[in-house]
């Protein structure tokens, strides 16, 4: 066992050296003899002694207890008073340098022997305690350090200066394994002196420079400590040794992480015997909280990185959603919302932040809300995509239809974890739908209108040839009978109901754009003013007539008689749906194009419109009638007390003359009936021609008469030749062609029918007129068709008399054409 090193201090030579020798004696070394305070702390400093053995009073400023308060606070070494004085007041400055003993002059072997091993001991005791505090104290910092630092380089050094200042060693530092060489490597460090990590090499296999501490300690996973440097009891090569760098003792721990031996902790210090066995139990759990904080550092970067990569997916996953052209969401499990991209939030006009962590009750009414949740539940349960229409609230554009397409997904652990759903306004696309249908229906409508129109206009030809012939043979009959005659009545009631059979078959016509119309330019104020008189006649007293006239009426262009139709049959309409007092409207207006580009109808050509509106207080009308009302035969009122013509006139008239109705009527709200007839831009001055009562009268000239039905053919040709006319008939085109060739005289006037076998009436004029110039021409027909009328209407010099005609209307229509008039 080495001796124990003690230094006398004594101001006496004498003195000093007996206590030197008596030392030596008891089994200790001096360490030395100095007579002042001042060299007694450089030796202490250099030499470090076990324990001082100091006089009171010294040569120089300092005496014996001024530097036993030095020793003890700068190097806690034990302090033995000696002294020749008791005098209380030495004693009690001497008990504040707190002395491990207190030796009067003189003294024997024994007591000086008893008083060091005491002081030595105490010096033990409380060094280890010390040393303990220290150790537990650093034990707590570096537990602090751990929870406070987050990156591994500043814990550790943080870890080696707190080994340095608050645990007293002189060098520490961290050494970690470099895979491709073996070495240790110095990473972090901290403390004095550091030449041995500058001049040594550390490594974990067996070679030499292995067999060092930190070698052993990594490659036995264990921790290895020298507490006797300077024996050169340490496992380093001897020119590595630590005790050539001034350290008395290391220790060397085994740092982990994630399982495996990492590097290792390195701790070194001039002091001799300093790594005790409870010191090396609490290092050793010093290095367990480094292996543990070295493993969660790297858990929280990883953490973080994957919060990173997460966060980075997270934010591409949003980028992606956003750039998505229509709404797009997800809930959780509860169905709450838990995002959302940028299409949604301008859709719905509200922030991603407003609509996460809520529910569809917490944003939409009720009664959408529920709508929502139960196609939600439905995804849930059935695990299935749901795609259906809603309508949906949004703060931009208020209620829009939408179709939802919803499906689920999956947690990580397979569990249903919510819904996905996006979303498409077809708002726009209902409307077209809705347009499309609207239009289909509408287009149906027209195509059934034309094809009643044309069965209409074929009926109504057959029926005037047999009425032409009902009339013509009754006016024969009547012409050879006294009006006193039994049958003459009888034969005026038959004449009476083929006109009035005739009047029908003309509504037909006018329904199917069929009847001949002569138009002209009118102002509708005019007109309609001048018919107000007949009007009120019709809606008799209990009814009122409002006239509503336009100002500066666009004039339009349309036969006058036309618009007696018209009103008639609108005015008649609405007496009959009024009970008891109501009012009759009529009003006229300008309506420029932009207006009518708003209406909803197809059937009409952009451009100005005047208006004509009839409307009532009556009954109204509901959706099924309307979607009849124009059709021919078609009535609500009674058997026996209307046509159910009268409409469908109206709407054939408005047609022929290019304009377009529509109307608007509920049950019990009445009805509004519009009119829009083209405006007529040209200046044309109206010149109203006074009708001039005629005679009938005949005449001698020669006429051609064509027609394919021998009936109407015989009865014409009496007629004619009754009002004293030369008559040439035939009954087909090529037959009047040959009698126009073969005849010898003139012929003033071909009569043809326009519908006939082998040509029209038309062509057959034009092949005449070639043999013939000049010759007049007079056109018959039960309905007018194309081959004598423009969309319906008569050509300038174009003589045409509609079926059935009686005997007066066909000699004044050939007076007229004969004689040039029009």
């Amino acid at each position: 066992m080495t001796p124990k090193q003690i230094l006398v201090v004594e101001d006496e030579a004498l003195v000093a050296l007996d206590i030197a020798d008596r030392l030596l004696t008891l089994g200790y070394q001096c360490a030395g003899r100095i007579d002042n305070g001042a060299e007694t702390l450089q030796r202490i400093a250099a030499q470090r002694p076990d324990l001082v053995l100091m006089d009171i009073r010294l040569k120089g400023d300092m005496d014996g207890i001024a530097a036993a308060e030095e020793i003890r606070r700068r190097f806690h070494l034990p302090v033995i008073f000696l002294t020749a004085y008791s005098e209380d007041e030495i004693l009690n400055r001497a008990k504040q340098a707190a002395p491990f003993g207190y030796i009067l002059k003189p003294f024997d072997d024994r007591e000086l022997k008893s008083t060091i091993e005491i002081a030595l001991y105490r010096h033990h005791t409380e060094e280890e305690i010390r040393n303990l505090n220290r150790l537990y104290d650093v034990l707590s910092q570096v537990n602090q350090a751990v929870v406070r630092i987050r990156q591994r380089e500043e814990l550790l050094a943080a870890i080696c200066r707190l080994m340095v200042e608050r645990g007293e060693m002189d060098l520490t530092w961290f050494g970690r394994l470099d895979p491709a060489s073996s070495r240790l490597i110095p990473t972090v460090y901290f403390g004095r002196p550091a030449e041995i990590l500058n001049r040594a090499a550390f490594y974990a296999d067996v070679r030499p420079e292995g067999l060092s501490g930190p070698g052993l300690a990594f490659r036995e996973e264990r921790p290895v400590v020298c507490n006797g440097c300077l024996s050169g009891s340490c496992p380093y090569p001897a020119d590595q040794a630590p005790s050539r760098f001034g350290f008395q003792s290391c220790a060397f721990f085994p740092i982990r992480f994630q399982g495996r031996i990492w590097g290792t902790l390195n701790l070194c210090t001039a002091k001799p015997g300093f790594f005790q066995e409870r010191e090396i139990t609490l290092l050793q759990e010093v290095a367990g909280d480094i292996s543990f904080a070295l493993d969660n550092i790297a858990g929280d970067r990883l953490r973080e990185e994957l919060d990173q990569q997460l966060q980075q997916q997270l934010t591409f996953l949003q980028t992606l959603l956003d750039a998505l052209p229509f709404p797009v969401f997800y809930k959780g499990e509860r169905f709450r919302f838990l995002g959302c991209n940028q299409a949604y939030e301008t859709f719905f006009g509200f922030s991603r932040d407003q609509l996460v962590g809520r529910t569809v009750y917490d944003l939409w009414p009720r009664v959408l809300a529920d709508c929502y949740h139960q196609n939600d539940l439905k995804v849930m349960d059935s695990k299935a995509p749901c795609v259906y229409e809603a309508q949906v609230e949004t703060i931009p554009q208020g209620r829009r239809f939408v179709q939802f397409h919803k499906a689920f997904f999956l947690k990580p652990e397979g569990q249903v974890g919510g819904i996905i759903g996006a979303l498409e306004d077809i708002t726009d696309r209902k409307k077209e739908e809705e347009e499309k249908s609207r239009l289909e229906a509408q287009l149906f409508q027209a195509q059934k209108m034309e094809s009643v129109g044309r069965l209409a206009g074929g009926v109504a030809h057959d029926f005037n040839n047999m009425l032409g012939a009902i009339i013509g043979y009754t006016d024969l009959a009547l012409d050879g009978m006294p009006s006193d005659s039994p049958n003459h009545e009888n034969l005026q009631e038959v004449r009476k109901a083929a006109f009035r059979s005739a009047d029908l078959t003309r509504q037909l016509l006018a329904f199917a754009r069929q009847q001949p119309i002569k138009p002209q330019v009118l102002d509708l104020n005019d007109t309609i003013s001048s018919l107000l008189k007949m009007l009120r006649r019709l809606i008799g007293e209990d009814i009122d007539l409002a006239w509503l006239p336009g100002h500066d009426l666009w004039k339009v262009r349309l036969d006058p008689s036309q618009i007696d139709q018209i009103l008639a049959n609108l005015v008649v309409n609405a007496r009959d749906a009024i009970s008891g007092t109501g009012i009759i409207t009529l009003k006229t207006e300008n309506v420029p194009a932009a207006r009518v580009l708003g209406v909803k109808e197809t059937e009409f050509t952009p451009g100005d419109y005047v208006l004509l509106t009839v409307a009532d207080t009556g009954t109204g009308m509901n959706r099924e009638v309307l979607e009849h009302l124009f059709e021919p035969f078609f009535s609500t009122k009674e058997t026996g007390k209307g046509t159910g013509l009268g409409l469908a006139t109206v709407y054939g008239v408005t047609k022929q003359n290019n304009g377009f109705i529509t109307v608007d009527s509920a049950p019990g709200k009445g009805a509004v009936f519009n009119i829009y007839l083209p405006r007529f831009e040209e200046k044309i001055l109206l010149e109203r021609a006074e009708k001039i009562e005629k005679k009938v009268v005949g005449g001698t000239e020669t006429i051609l008469l064509v027609e394919d039905e021998r009936a109407i053919l015989n009865l014409s040709r009496t007629i004619l030749e009754n009002l004293g006319y030369t008559v040439l008939a035939a009954g087909t085109p090529l037959q009047a062609i040959q009698l126009a060739q073969n005849h010898p005289g003139e012929i003033d006037l071909i009569i043809t029918d326009v519908v006939m076998p082998e040509m029209s009436g038309r062509e057959l004029v034009g092949r005449l007129l070639d043999l013939r110039p000049g010759l007049k021409n007079l056109y018959m027909s039960g309905y007018t068709a194309e081959v004598i009328a423009h969309r319906g209407v008569l050509d300038e010099g174009v003589h045409f008399i509609a079926k059935p005609f009686s005997r007066d209307e066909l000699a004044e229509k050939i007076r007229t054409v004969l004689d040039g008039e029009t």
